[in-house]
């Protein structure tokens, strides 16, 4: 673990920027999920070991598939719904349950209509890059790496090309990151 925080260490602000950049992206399609809170739990399992950092896995790399993965499994579990038992409902003095209206998780219309136009610009930054759109597509659906490249038709050295080129064309895009 002190390898990891050393490493974590050792990030430059251009690598920070870009985590924070990623972490915007991810929690925009995890509804109720802030992009800090997702980026220092991907940190938080990583240097508590919760995450195993495989060597050969640059730092970087390794914590933005931290944060897809558990931005994923944000959005499987609220797509499921809360489990809720009568139980769990609040009940008047007789002990009779009273229904009552909880707040939506989701996100306001001023932050869809905010992630709709980030995705649009994105989507023109890449438009003549069909092998960029397909990750992107893919990203947004959830898919795994393997899968975006079987549905893409892209070989590993192709996604990984298109991953640089995405993450390239992001920090020239937006080099103070993405508002949240």
């Amino acid at each position: 673990m002190d390898e990891v925080a050393q490493a974590l260490a050792s990030l430059t602000a251009s690598d920070i920027a870009r985590l924070n950049l990623l972490a915007k992206i991810r929690a925009r399609y995890a509804p109720g999920l802030d992009w800090r809170d997702l980026l220092h739990d991907a940190i938080d399992k990583a240097l508590d070991g919760t995450r195993k950092w495989p060597r050969e896995i640059p730092i970087l790399a390794f914590v933005r598939e931290v944060m897809r993965s558990l931005a994923s499994e944000h959005r499987r579990k609220w797509s499921q719904g809360p489990l809720m038992t009568e139980a769990d409902l609040p009940a008047n003095s007789d002990g009779v349950t009273l229904f009552v209206s909880a707040p939506s998780d989701e996100p306001g219309a001023d932050r869809e209509v905010e992630a709709r136009e980030l995705v649009d610009r994105i989507r023109l930054l890449f438009s003549g890059d069909m092998a960029v759109l397909a990750i992107l597509d893919g990203m947004y659906l959830g898919l795994e790496p393997v899968e975006i490249q079987d549905r893409a038709g892209l070989t590993a050295t192709h996604y990984a090309s298109a991953q640089r080129r995405i993450r390239r064309g992001l920090a020239r895009a937006f080099p103070e990151g993405v508002d949240s």
